[in-house]
């Protein structure tokens, strides 16, 4: 009889163990830079390579609280530092995204990057990924081999990041990717690197990591303006090139000329003020893309600028786009 006692406990504890929600399963996909950096001492942080550990090295030090929230998949997908990528690593990386959220395993994807040029690949992510699924792109500010290394932190912050989406479904709702750095959640689009963080510019501060709580206050912010299929650029080396200028005093023509000679599709003019360029040199760049069909795109010089007008009668006006933004715009409208 006393058997019959212990019945409604064990029900309850094998009612309990089949509602425990499964944990979700995350990929998560190294490209190299600062985060997989290692320097000659641990005091180093300057002076490094980076790029040179694997995902299993990056990652070694938060094992056991990433595996306490997620089921982890790590892979290995390029090394070394970010500014030697091209654009064909971009049309890469998009080709493996895809292939990895089309796997209904995927609950979503963690990309760990260098910093200097993670604006340039979010961009062209967010321009070619069509998904209701989390993408968040992090790096590190010093190598993993540095005392008081932040990418250890915020590859936990990323990956939680992407685990709230099964709450608040952040995703959906905003259409697009986003970063994830030093306790920020931000978009890529109008946001800057700076020396060892990025500024978000209006509409691109989508929210916080604080103690591990995932905060969103501002979805769906700003995001890509068009999504491009990509599938023909697939068979090519890269993408087009387009060639980016700022300007100066006494600015040099020949330069833009002789970078259309040798092949640019297209000119992305950082301008002064809300779309000025020096005179001569402006008549001799539009002269020279007429002539060769390249196009011309005015940007802003700074981040809160805006191009209405191209004040010196050269090139259309970009709007709030950075050159970054525009160039990489540029590179899909005309491949």
């Amino acid at each position: 009889m006393k058997y019959f006692l212990w019945l409604p406990y064990i029900w309850i504890l094998c009612v309990t163990a089949q509602v425990a929600p499964a944990l979700p399963n995350i990929t998560i996909i190294t490209e190299g830079g600062t985060v997989g950096g290692k320097a000659i001492s641990r005091e180093h942080t300057a002076v490094y390579n980076a790029g040179v550990l694997d995902i299993k090295a990056i990652v070694k030090d938060i094992c056991e609280p990433l595996h306490s929230i997620a089921n982890i998949n790590l892979v290995d997908f390029s090394n070394g530092d970010s500014i030697d990528r091209c654009s064909f690593d971009d049309l890469k990386l998009i080709e493996l995204v895809t292939k990895l959220l089309n796997d209904p395993y995927t609950n979503g994807l963690v990309i760990l990057h260098g910093t200097h040029t993670m604006i340039e690949t979010a961009t062209a992510l967010s321009l070619a990924i069509k998904t209701e699924k989390p993408i968040v792109l992090t790096g590190a500010a010093r190598p993993a081999s540095a005392l008081g290394a932040d990418g250890p932190l915020n590859i936990l912050s990323a990956v939680r990041v992407v685990i709230s989406n099964i709450d608040n479904n952040w995703a959906t709702k905003r259409g697009d990717l986003v970063i994830v750095f030093q306790g920020q959640i931000l978009s890529p689009w109008g946001t800057i690197k700076s020396t060892e963080s990025f500024e978000p510019g209006l509409g691109s501060q989508l929210g916080f990591v604080m103690d591990g709580e995932v905060i969103f206050n501002n979805l769906p912010g700003t995001r890509a303006p068009r999504k491009f299929n990509i599938s023909p650029i697939q068979e090519v080396a890269k993408l087009p090139q387009v060639n980016i200028f700022h300007a100066q005093r006494e600015f040099p023509a020949t330069a833009v000329e002789t970078v259309i000679d040798e092949g640019a599709k297209g000119i992305i003019l950082v301008a002064y003020g809300n779309g000025f360029w020096p005179k001569e040199s402006a008549e001799r760049i539009n002269t020279k893309a007429e002539n060769h069909g390249v196009p011309v795109v005015l940007t802003k010089m700074y981040q809160s600028g805006y191009i209405k007008n191209a004040q010196s009668g050269v090139g259309m006006p970009g709007g709030r786009f950075t050159a970054t933004e525009a160039s990489i715009c540029l590179q899909f409208l005309i491949h």
